[in-house]
């Protein structure tokens, strides 16, 4: 958007409300979506450990609360389904205010000439690309083609899954551990939780004294049916998250298809799927005490901040 438009637009929006016409009831002023407490940079710190655990790249929008174009993009990111999986799938979002969180801004020397104003990191946190939104747009809107196609460009390259099975396998030979792999997607609600309950510091330090732990994601990953297919046989159930303990020579241990009962997928419940995964970890482990055990099933028996998506 041209700087002289967003400032008279802004300016009307500043006041809190659109003028109405007369005899019409004036539109009320949209919610924020901008955080105006200056914690900009630590929230792209935390995107980029999420984003370095996952292969997927942080995507800067910056703006305010003030700007109507700011709104129209970030509502474009929710209503096209297909920009809202590329953003989902490949990307960490971060809005960073552009008066609060000038400290980012500045961090990774960006530019910004008008507003809304993208920015590309990548998992080392390296800065990739920088973007005005003026030439995605189409008329009074964003164009989705364009916005889809900037995003396409920048998303990260896809891991091969083969090279990442086979390096999980040779760290935990030459550490004499073995392997806790699992099988997700990004679509998958379950997966989310599993992979947010593995990254708390207290469980993720558990897991390392035994285990080299790593996910094979079926979608983003290169040759990924293959080394799942090497992984789970015919009849060992179905949905995911599906996961296994392996021996340094990627032989089978135990996996998370129950017998008689199919893939526990996330262990929630507490009479069945944590017991299960409690004996997948004592009949694998070797440095993991009891009372660590006792922590991870506490953990898992507790109720999650949010149902899974």
């Amino acid at each position: 958007m041209y700087p002289r438009i967003a400032a008279v637009l802004s300016a009307i929006l500043m006041v809190g409300a659109v003028p109405a016409r007369a005899g019409e009831p004036a539109k009320p002023k949209r919610e924020p979506i901008y955080m105006e407490d200056g914690k900009g940079l630590e929230r792209v710190e935390q995107a980029l450990v999420a984003a370095k655990r996952e292969n997927k790249r942080v995507l800067l929008k910056i703006g305010g609360n003030w700007c109507p174009w700011c709104y129209k993009l970030h509502d474009l990111f929710r209503s096209d389904k297909a920009i809202a999986k590329i953003l989902n799938d490949e990307y960490e979002l971060v809005l960073l205010d552009s008066k609060m969180d000038k400290p980012a801004i500045e961090k990774w020397k960006i530019t910004p000439n008008a507003y809304p104003y993208l920015a590309v990191l990548d998992i080392a946190g390296k800065k990739v690309t920088e973007q005005e939104t003026g030439s995605l747009e189409i008329g009074d809107k964003h164009d989705p083609n364009k916005v889809r196609t900037f995003l396409e460009k920048w998303k990260p390259a896809p891991l091969d899954a083969n090279d990442v099975f086979t390096s999980a396998l040779a760290q935990a030979k030459k550490q004499g551990k073995r392997v806790f792999i699992r099988v997700g997607a990004p679509w998958c609600g379950w997966c989310k939780r599993l992979d947010a309950f593995l990254a708390k510091p207290q469980i993720e330090t558990i897991l390392k004294k035994d285990y080299v732990v790593v996910k094979i994601d079926q979608d983003r990953m290169k040759g990924a049916k293959e080394v799942i297919a090497r992984i789970r046989k015919a009849g060992e159930g179905a949905g995911i998250p599906w996961f296994a303990f392996l021996d340094i020579d990627g032989r089978t241990l135990i996996t998370s298809t129950k017998p008689g009962a199919g893939n526990i997928g996330f262990p929630a419940d507490p009479k069945t799927e944590i017991p299960y995964f409690v004996q997948m970890l004592r009949t694998t482990r070797a440095r993991i005490t009891d009372a660590d055990i006792d922590i991870i099933a506490a953990e898992l028996a507790k109720p999650p901040a949010s149902a899974p998506r």
